[in-house]
């Protein structure tokens, strides 16, 4: 049995009420030995009692989003919420890893024994998800070109008031500015660029892994101990967890291909249902668009 936690977050309305109860039933259909689920309430009002499935009450942890109704949702209250809820894992939990699972994904097939096994594979493996190439396809994902001419200028600006920027995936490249004079998050980027973090890199969110032993080291290394320092953040948890990785010298993986787990896409269903099925992926997203 492969001891890990399920990490989601949950906002108000009654979609998402419903998508939470179907994805913790698709939970405990292929993993039923999950050891917790921690769940991030972002002042959603909802009663987990009427959600939560029976079988997992005793295994349940709720946590208010410590953003408590401040800041963006989608950028910098996302970043706050898997900082709280990684925070909490590290410091009362001892897993394997932690599987990152929006309310739109959807567990289809089992998948411990795969993450285990690919995190064992390689102790310098930190993250996997959809990573450097997309599902199925297999076509590049990351394209980068040369940054060591600007990299001197950017470990320059990291020890001051920094930036870095994401590529999104459409054809026109879209940079996003990410802009914080807090030293926690200054040094937290300063600290991945200089372990190889590239600029535009992401973990694609929705569904991915995060090694138990790397959880515990944000928190003995005080990464995740103050959450609201992410709190203005202009990007996404992905963007988040991936600078996470790289921090402390770990290293993200794609594991999204044919026979693997996470047939992810932030945006949509990489294939049809049947499709990801036939692979063999465990966790899929994002299922909105069957919903009615």
């Amino acid at each position: 049995m492969n001891k890990f936690a399920a990490l989601t977050f949950v906002g108000p309305g009654e979609f998402e009420a419903k998508r939470l109860r179907r994805l913790l039933e698709s939970l405990l259909l292929h993993e039923p030995d999950v050891h917790s689920v921690v769940i991030i309430d972002d002042s959603s009002g909802h009663n987990f009692g009427d959600i939560v499935p029976t079988e997992l009450p005793s295994r349940t942890i709720i946590l208010p989003n410590p953003r408590n109704g401040r800041g963006n949702w989608w950028q910098g209250g996302l970043c706050v919420g898997l900082a709280e809820g990684l925070r909490w894992i590290g410091k009362n939990l001892n897993v394997e890893f932690v599987v990152r699972l929006d309310t739109d994904a959807l567990v289809i097939s089992s998948f411990a024994n795969r993450i285990s096994d690919a995190f064992n594979s390689d102790p310098r493996i930190g993250l996997l998800g959809s990573w450097d190439k997309y599902p199925l396809s297999g076509t590049q994902r990351l394209p980068h070109g040369d940054e060591s001419k600007i990299l001197s200028y950017i470990l320059n600006k990291a020890s001051k008031h920094f930036a870095i920027w994401r590529h999104s995936d459409y054809p026109t490249r879209i940079q996003c500015s990410l802009l914080s004079n807090d030293q926690l998050v200054r040094n937290l980027i300063y600290s991945a660029i200089q372990n190889g973090y590239r600029l535009g890199d992401y973990v694609q969110g929705g569904g991915y892994a995060i090694r138990g032993q790397l959880v515990h080291d944000l928190y003995i290394h005080r990464r995740t101990t103050n959450p609201l320092a992410f709190l203005h953040q202009f990007y996404g948890e992905d963007v988040l967890a991936t600078v996470f990785c790289y921090s402390l010298a770990y290293l993200p993986k794609g594991f999204n291909q044919s026979g693997e787990v996470f047939g992810v896409d932030n945006q949509e269903l990489p294939a049809t249902i049947s499709e990801l099925i036939d692979n063999k992926f465990a966790i899929i997203h994002s299922i909105k668009s069957l919903e009615p």
